[in-house]
């Protein structure tokens, strides 16, 4: 933890969400845009849903047909392998960053939360994968499987998120009633 605290700066933080930025805001809009363009419409991504089901993840991937299959494919292979590294280890840094000042170690065990939601993301990467190869022929069971890790991955991003806010709260707060004169 002391590697991370040393990171917990704004020198580390600042390009670290403007890196978030850039990959949720600019490059996965694109690789959308190019499968909304095969499809002919807007197609929600199963990483997007909150859970799917089998029939879900079989519309979807008739609508993109294969080339789309294969831009996911690339997708999951490459933006999305660091794209849960970028965001945990952003909202690990503001945890320890915005938590500096409190001096209780139980904020310490805040920073599980960004870790276990990168675990979640990369078990539904690695089941999207699995899917895109195993096309038409996968069992419902792993359907229901991925769809868990990406309602658990949506819940401790949540999580994460609320974190920020409130400790943000916090630090704010601190810092008004200190200046307070």
């Amino acid at each position: 933890m002391n590697t991370l605290q040393k990171l917990a700066n704004w020198k580390f933080i600042l390009p670290l969400i403007l890196l978030y930025l850039l990959i949720a805001l600019v490059l996965f809009p694109r690789y959308q845009k190019q499968i909304d363009t095969i499809a002919g419409q807007h197609v929600i991504p199963l990483d997007l849903r909150i859970s799917y089901t089998p029939a879900d993840v079989e519309e979807t991937y008739q609508l993109i047909g294969s080339e789309g299959r294969a831009i996911k494919r690339s997708m999951y292979k490459g933006l999305d392998m660091i794209y849960p590294l970028v965001y945990g280890l952003l909202f690990a840094l503001l945890f320890l960053n915005l938590s500096s000042n409190m001096g209780d170690k139980k904020w310490g065990l805040l920073l599980l939360l960004p870790f276990i939601g990168m675990l979640f993301d990369y078990l539904e990467n690695f089941s999207m994968l699995n899917f895109l190869s195993e096309y038409p022929d996968i069992s419902d069971q792993r359907i229901h499987f991925a769809s868990y890790f990406t309602a658990l991955k949506w819940l401790f991003r949540l999580s994460c998120a609320l974190v920020v806010a409130v400790l943000g709260i916090i630090r704010l707060s601190s810092f008004i009633q200190e200046n307070k004169d």
